[in-house]
């Protein structure tokens, strides 16, 4: 057995790493296979012979009586056996690294994600502020600890779906920024210092670009790309249609969560376009959710579907007039929701918005769900209650509008974004044009349309058109 990559193992761990693994091997949390007893048999025999590891000492068939003593041999057996303590010693030889005290840092970084995982935000941000304040007079080029940082603040942000921030983003660029060129200046010195040695060291790598590198990775030309549109300022829908097509040629060649990543990315711009008046892109939003629904793209490894796409998917869909489809996903997949607290919060939304499309105005009201004031989908169900109310011209419709401002003007401003705030109140403006318009009035609709061409932030856009072209 000399020579072998298991004895290579054990000689490396050194006298007190030989020791310690053989109180790893003792803990039943770790070593939990069925064979676990031979295992650490197998261990203690091998241990044994440490450090020189003498061919008769650890000779096959010695070995195989010691650890299976009084039993028959059985093809195979000892080296299963030996299978499984390579991958225990393995383990062992990965946690003792982990948990080096050099690390502190780090291992303080990993329990803050796992406290992000578990929503435990106010514990979250204690951990942060302990690692920020910590002196790192020690810090080495490519040291990526504020990187993390600025990743777990990102990503707790954008857990919590914060409207009122810039999510960190500016501070997390900067951050990988100082990463990326400190790493790359550093080494490259260090080629340039290899290359005056022996003079083979190969320089002109120092000289690609991001572009010659897109050339080589399609995942980055699809980030390119996307990139690029995402810097106009007025994407077109050919633009959509050009990076769709790309996406799908090199999809094979990008990480699966890569390429959920980026349909996530090209949805919220489809529907901050729609937002901002642009209702042509409703068809290629619309697509786009059926595709990655057809393609697995918006479920994750168990199956289930985030609460936010099921949503987006079924409004999207009656903005298209698919009424019937949107309808069929509200009831396919309601049981399969994940990233809402209340799973049932979202399908009764979705089948208020179904009832509403419907022309079940009454239906509508029923079926809307309750909100916390501080969630943005209080607005949405508020939007929806006077949408429904305009539709019954119901006598309570000016003191829903009324209630509603009050709340966008007095309370909104400390919970939501400034042009979430300026899309209801311009919603709220042009409502109060229409509540307040006699039909048949030409000229008065005409007045109204303009308006709402002139509100680039206006929720509701698509809706409001067709009411006040009904004024006509």
């Amino acid at each position: 057995m000399s020579g072998t990559y298991l004895i290579e193992i054990i000689r490396a761990l050194g006298e007190n790493g030989r020791k310690e693994a053989s109180l790893f091997l003792a803990s039943p949390y770790f070593n939990r296979s069925p064979i676990a007893t031979d295992v650490r048999m197998l261990y203690k025999v091998l241990a044994q012979a440490a450090p020189d590891f003498e061919e008769n000492q650890i000779e096959r068939d010695r070995i195989y009586v010691q650890v299976f003593p009084n039993k028959p041999v059985v093809q195979g057996k000892l080296d299963k056996t030996m299978t499984e303590l390579k991958k225990q010693l393995r383990l062992f030889a990965l946690c003792e690294q982990y948990f080096d005290a050099q690390r502190e840092d780090l291992i303080e970084l990993d329990w803050a994600t796992w406290l992000r995982k578990q929503g435990l935000g106010d514990k979250l941000a204690l951990s942060l502020n302990k690692l920020k304040k910590q002196e790192r007079a020690d810090a080495m080029p490519g040291d990526n600890l504020l990187l993390r940082i600025a990743e777990e603040e990102y990503e707790w942000k954008s857990d919590c779906n914060d409207l009122s921030s810039d999510l960190g983003i500016p501070n997390l660029i900067r951050e990988l920024d100082i990463y990326y060129y400190t790493y790359r200046a550093d080494f490259s010195n260090r080629a340039l210092l290899q290359q005056k040695a022996d003079r083979s060291t190969d320089l002109r790598v120092l000289a690609y670009d991001e572009i010659y590198y897109a050339q080589q990775s399609p995942m980055l030309l699809m980030l390119r790309n996307a990139g690029r549109l995402f810097q106009k300022k007025k994407p077109e829908i050919e633009d959509f249609e050009q990076l769709l097509n790309l996406i799908e040629a090199v999809k094979s060649q990008v990480p699966l969560e890569t390429l959920k990543l980026y349909y996530s990315y090209l949805r919220n711009l489809c529907t901050l376009l729609l937002d901002s008046g642009k209702l042509e892109f409703i068809p290629i939003l619309h697509g786009i959710h059926k595709s990655n629904l057809n393609n697995g793209l918006l479920f994750d490894s168990d199956a289930r579907i985030h609460a936010n796409a099921y949503l987006s998917i079924v409004l999207v869909a009656l903005r298209a007039k698919e009424i019937s489809w949107a309808r069929e996903v509200t009831e396919t997949y309601k049981d399969l929701l994940v990233g809402g607290e209340q799973p049932h919060f979202f399908y009764q939304i979705n089948r208020a918005y179904c009832h509403f499309a419907e022309g079940n105005y009454e239906k509508a009201l029923d079926e809307i769900p309750d909100a916390p004031l501080s969630s943005y989908y209080y607005l949405m169900i508020r939007r929806l209650e006077i949408k429904a109310y305009y539709e019954l011209s119901s006598d309570l419709l000016p003191y829903k509008i009324d209630s509603f401002r009050k709340y966008i003007e007095r309370t909104a401003p400390k919970t939501i974004a400034e042009n979430v705030r300026a899309m209801h109140l311009n919603f709220i403006y042009i409502l109060n044009q229409l509540s307040q318009s006699p039909y048949k009035d030409r000229k008065r609709a005409e007045k109204i349309l303009q308006r709402i061409e002139e509100r680039p932030q206006l929720c509701e856009r698509t809706w409001l058109i067709e009411k006040a072209k009904a004024l006509k």
